[in-house]
């Protein structure tokens, strides 16, 4: 029998899985195995985690990429209503979260990444906080800029200032 606590069930009740956020998990999920399907060397230390959310926090990323060097912190807006400035605002305020409570995240440079259809194509680039222990500007992506993006990590010094 798995332990049941009261407070816990009453805490998440809100996250209830709503049609809406089915698809967009789905078309999430769509856009980064496509992405990491298309990497010709995939880093095999990477790892891709949905849904993080640091201890006692509330808030959840709609992905996580941890990596030897890096953290990137993604929230997918799927639909084309969204406001743009507060889907930024919010994955800023995730990987923000992820840096000051999630220790590992120290030792590495933590990217705060928005992932939407409506972003601008380009060839995505890391500006700023390329050394561990920091958090990068924001990057705003297209899903089909995703597997350009995610193919820096595949080697260590993609991210290096230099």
């Amino acid at each position: 029998m798995l332990f049941r606590s009261e407070g816990l069930a009453k805490r998440f009740a809100a996250f209830e899985n709503q049609d809406e956020q089915i698809r967009a998990w789905e078309t999430t999920a769509r856009w980064l195995h496509r992405a990491i399907v298309a990497l010709e060397t995939p880093n095999s230390h990477a790892r891709l985690v949905f849904e993080l959310s640091p201890p006692l926090e509330l808030q959840r990323s709609d992905f996580t990429i941890i990596s030897g060097k890096h953290i990137i912190v993604g929230e997918a807006k799927t639909g084309t209503t969204e406001s743009v400035y507060a889907a930024k605002r919010q994955v800023t305020d995730y990987a923000s979260t992820i840096f000051n409570f999630v220790n590992f995240s120290r030792e590495r440079v933590v990217t705060p990444l928005l992932v939407r259809p409506n972003a601008k194509r380009s060839v995505p680039t890391v500006s700023g906080g390329h050394n561990a222990g920091t958090i990068s500007d924001l990057i705003d992506l297209h899903p089909d800029d995703l597997g350009k993006f995610l193919s820096l990590l595949e080697t260590e010094h993609a991210f290096d200032a230099t």
